[in-house]
């Protein structure tokens, strides 16, 4: 009798579902980013060209890039919050306009996109395959990767 009792108040309940809600959301995003994890392990890469930067979203800057694959244009957005340019001032940010960074891209679903901050295009003139390149261009593996955007 005393277990109805338990079931019938409302804090049980409204803690239950909250706990249910939680654990659904959870195991929905955490299946999301073990996909595109498992995605981008069968990557090629592109250059991007940063198109727009806004600096007012509550989640940190966001970096707005353009990329074709196989001759289909895709649009997307990537925050900067968790690299250490977020430390940065807004006008160092901004700073980035126009610049060219290498996009990490999954060859199954080209939607699914990584873009290495870390990696700035030093030589825009290299020919960008149509399906990108399978490794990181050769000169950037040589020596001319840029650890930190603002050295």
């Amino acid at each position: 009798m005393k277990q109805l009792n338990i079931l019938k108040n409302k804090f049980f309940q409204n803690s239950l579902l909250l706990i249910i809600l939680a654990l659904a959301f959870y195991f929905v995003y955490y299946k999301r980013w073990e996909e595109q994890d498992a995605s981008l392990k069968k990557a090629v890469y592109v250059r991007v060209k940063i198109n727009d930067i806004n600096t007012s979203m509550r989640g940190g800057p966001y970096f707005y890039y353009k990329y074709k694959i196989n001759n289909v244009l895709f649009e997307d957005s990537q925050t900067i919050a968790n690299t250490t340019m977020v430390k940065e001032s807004k006008e160092k940010i901004k700073s980035n306009l126009g610049k060219y960074f290498y996009l990490k891209v999954s060859k199954d679903k080209p939607n699914y996109n990584d873009l290495l901050l870390e990696y700035s295009v030093i030589d825009t003139t290299l020919i960008q395959p149509k399906q990108g390149w399978k490794e990181l261009p050769e000169k950037i593996n040589s020596g001319y990767i840029r650890k930190d955007l603002f050295d």
